[in-house]
């Protein structure tokens, strides 16, 4: 099936149109530590450098000639430079090495290629097996509710099924819709303040005892699995959510890994704190995105220190990791300095035939003295060691820029815009993460709440909100569709079938049917017999006899004679 170009569907997502605890209270059983972590820079990194002033000697007397026997019987000079631990870095450009031209063209897969509707695309990551878990253990704690508080008589506490907890996330994905996630839950039920939409699909008790009810694994195992696994009450549905991000979809030869923050502030082991991010406080995921859709194809969350093989650093595990689903298939991968090393762009590209680009920083002990040194605006110097491109550009007074790069050959300058071509390869692909993170704030349907499994659950709505946007507006069957239009049809597509459950529903109130009517717009209107007249006068039968007032006239559905007096005429709704 013909499928839209990247570039548009990446454009799409930019297209524009008192506080109560969500979730129950949070667990005793759960930890809380918070670790502060530092940010890696992941823009305006030229204005982040420390540089050093040095003279022209200095510099000359870190630079090396060696004489380079070639296959002919010329010789070639070539100049070395070497990083403080004596890493070789040539001054001039080799041979140009052979690099695969293999074409990696975007788009939905399997399931999503057929996908014609916003809950369609959004139910090939949400697959029914993830919320059959949800169900399995939402219900048995609904069972153990009832157990400890004898109310199973309630009905607002009854067992979960999946039209309803289909309807549950539609709400909250309409609250994200009109920004209503800060409001008070109550006043989102109120005739004055709320939409009638929520009331509605559920009552105001039913939907805060699914949100504290609802569960993702088996508690009475919680405790073994957390010994090896820091993620465990979440674990079985994030990886069923992964699985689906990638079954369904095919990334671009371009990706970008970079780091995201749940903003979430209650008890969790292993809380991060992160200066520069806008929440500060949170769960930390590192993803591996499209940097042409921004699609979230793979990530770690951060559930505490990890062991590392020897002699790899934490970042380059993480990218080690993360990029596994790509492994030979010559993509290219995109990352800040946090995650740039020479040696984990050595060992992607030999091992994994991947290549990368990245800011690295002056820090590292292979880069030479003189490309950390300040030089005159425009300044271009390069080094090579025969996989990485090592660029140091000086793009105004006192500021140098360090990139290095195994997908570049050389260090050319764009024409357009000035720049170095490195330079403006970085810049295009490096936002992968950051876009995709402000389409999930922008209209997100994370509330405040105690519990942190609720706050990652949060977040992986609103994770599959925006991927199942991105796999849609593949379709070239429809046109392409903003994300608050989406999220509108989302949301209405998922409680429409839960409104035609209740509004069955004995001894509902003439409110809530006229609600529920509206939004399906549909009339409960019967047909009833709509004549009110009499072939002959007939005395009225409410008036006293000794009046003796006749009247043409009766009501439509007794047919009792009723004279001008005591006859009432009234809406549907009133009548009843």
């Amino acid at each position: 099936m013909a499928q839209r170009q990247a570039e548009e569907v990446g454009r799409s997502l930019c297209l524009h149109e008192p506080v109560s605890y969500f979730g129950d209270k949070d667990s005793d059983e759960e930890l809380d530590s918070l670790e502060e972590q530092e940010d890696s820079n992941t823009e305006e990194e030229a204005d982040k450098f420390e540089f050093e002033e040095r003279d022209e000697s200095e510099q000359d007397s870190e630079e090396k000639t060696t004489e380079l026997e070639g296959s002919t019987s010329t010789t070639r000079k070539c100049q070395i430079v070497y990083g403080k631990d004596k890493y070789p870095w040539s001054l001039s450009l080799p041979k140009t090495r052979n690099q695969s031209r293999k074409m990696h063209l975007p788009g939905a897969m399997n399931h999503a290629i057929v996908a014609n509707s916003p809950l369609e695309c959004w139910s090939t990551l949400f697959s029914d097996n993830l919320l059959e878990v949800i169900l399995k253990y939402t219900n048995i704690e609904i069972d153990k509710y009832h157990t400890e508080h004898d109310t199973a008589n309630e009905s607002y506490q009854k067992h979960l099924g999946m039209v309803e907890l289909k309807a549950f996330f539609g709400l909250l994905y309409f609250a994200g819709l009109k920004n209503d996630n800060r409001i008070n839950i109550a006043e989102l039920w109120s005739y004055e303040f709320g939409s009638s939409i929520y009331r509605a699909t559920m009552n105001v008790r039913r939907f805060e005892f699914i949100a504290d009810r609802i569960r993702f694994d088996d508690k009475t195992t919680r405790a073994e699995r957390k010994q090896t696994d820091g993620l465990a009450a979440v674990r079985e549905i994030w990886d069923i959510f992964i699985n689906n991000c990638q079954t369904n979809y095919t990334p671009s030869k371009f990706l970008t890994v970079d780091e995201l923050l749940l903003g979430y502030r209650g008890r969790f082991s292993s809380k991060v704190y992160i200066k520069s991010k806008p929440d500060r406080y949170g769960i930390k995921i590192i993803t591996l995105n499209d940097a042409k859709t921004h699609y979230l194809y793979n990530a770690i969350p951060y559930a505490g220190s990890v062991n590392p093989p020897a002699n790899e650093t934490i970042p380059s595990y993480y990218i080690r990791k993360i990029c596994e689903p790509i492994y030979h298939s010559n993509r290219n991968i995109t990352c800040d300095n946090w995650f740039s090393s020479v040696e984990i762009f050595n060992q992607m590209y030999k091992d994994y035939n991947l290549t990368m680009v990245g800011t690295i920083r002056k820090n590292k002990r292979q880069i030479p003295k003189s490309f950390k040194s300040t030089a005159s605006v425009g300044t271009v110097r390069c080094g090579y060691d025969g996989t990485n491109v090592l660029m140091s550009w000086c793009p105004k007074k006192n500021k140098v820029v360090l990139i290095l790069s195994s997908l570049h050959k050389s260090c050319k300058i764009n024409t357009d815009s000035g720049k170095p071509e490195l330079v403006d390869f970085y810049n295009s692909t490096k936002a992968g993460t950051d876009v995709f993170n402000q389409c999930c704030a922008l209209h997100t349907c994370a509330r405040k709440t105690n519990r942190w499994t609720m706050r990652f659950f949060l977040g992986m709505l609103d994770q599959a909100s925006v991927n199942s946007h991105i796999l849609y507006n593949f379709n070239v069957l429809h046109k392409i569709e903003n994300r608050r239009s989406f999220l509108k049809e989302l949301s209405l597509s998922l409680i429409t079938p839960h409104l035609h459950n209740r509004k069955n529903t004995n001894g509902l109130h003439i409110s809530v049917i006229r609600d529920i009517n509206n939004i399906l717009s549909e009339t409960d209107i019967p047909d009833v017999d709509k004549n009110d007249k009499l072939q002959i006068r007939k005395r009225c039968s409410v008036c006293e006899y000794n009046r003796n007032k006749k009247t043409l006239y009766c009501c439509s559905k007794c047919k009792k004679p009723l004279c001008e007096d005591h006859r009432v005429r009234y809406c549907y709704d009133c009548a009843m």
